[in-house]
């Protein structure tokens, strides 16, 4: 027998499962007749250690995780969308149809190594390291560093997609309205006239004209009507004067 200092369970290293220490006895006289168990010794030897009573209930494995020692390790499959591992296709596919029923059903999957606590009622396997892999999470840690930053580019992408609509274009939604066109064009459209344009003679002249006589009437305008005009909305902010 043999006890995993992390797995905190005694195993038969003859058989390579997991056993309860009351199940030990019997698993003795039925797999291993030749082989003898002196009671006093046993039973010291589980209390000195602090064996548990039962089997651990659950077990957190994974492809950097180091395999138990005492334990069979299992060529199996692994699932690319949670960490359940199989020993067969069949299973695998099963699995898959129960567990991930809106994804497409892979061609084929991951081989791994996983382990097992015994083949009675502790059968469910969980995923180990390779022996040729280095026994670290560096990988883990990678692609969760990875994982954040793209969360990091994505917002701010986002932030700077909405420094680009300023408050006025939100208002006026101008950006939504020409959306389509030709740019170009659309400039060209707005362009102040020249001087000299045949298509628009003094335009220009009287656009200029027009706002030098708007300016003089800031000066002679109520105040309660320039806070109107400068209000988000001019029209509800008139509607409540007057209901007041």
């Amino acid at each position: 027998m043999v006890v995993d200092p992390d797995l905190q369970a005694l195993c038969c290293l003859i058989c390579q499962v997991a056993l309860p220490p009351d199940h030990i006895s019997g698993h003795m006289n039925n797999a291993h007749t030749g082989l003898r168990l002196d009671g006093d010794k046993y039973g010291k030897a589980i209390l000195d250690m602090k064996i548990p009573t039962t089997l651990p209930t659950s077990i957190i494995g994974g492809r950097h995780k180091e395999a138990y020692k005492g334990l069979k390790v299992h060529d199996g499959l692994a699932c690319s969308a949670c960490t359940f591992v199989c020993g067969s296709m069949d299973w695998m596919k099963k699995h898959h149809q129960k567990k991930h029923p809106s994804m497409i059903l892979p061609k084929e999957w991951s081989s791994c190594k996983m382990q097992q606590l015994n083949k009675g009622g502790n059968k469910r396997f969980w995923q180990v390291a390779n022996d040729e892999e280095p026994l670290h999470d560096h990988q883990e840690i990678i692609d969760r560093l990875r994982k954040e930053m793209a969360e990091i580019t994505r917002v701010e992408q986002v932030a700077r997609e909405n420094r680009m609509v300023s408050p006025w274009l939100l208002t006026t939604k101008w950006h939504e309205h020409v959306a389509g066109h030709d740019i170009s064009m659309l400039r060209k459209l707005v362009e102040m006239p020249k001087a000299d344009d045949p298509g628009m003679p003094h335009l220009q002249e009287a656009v200029e004209e027009y706002f030098r006589h708007a300016q003089t009437l800031l000066e002679v305008t109520d105040e309660l009507i320039l806070q109107r005009l400068n209000s988000p909305d001019p029209i509800k902010e008139l509607s409540n004067s007057n209901l007041h």
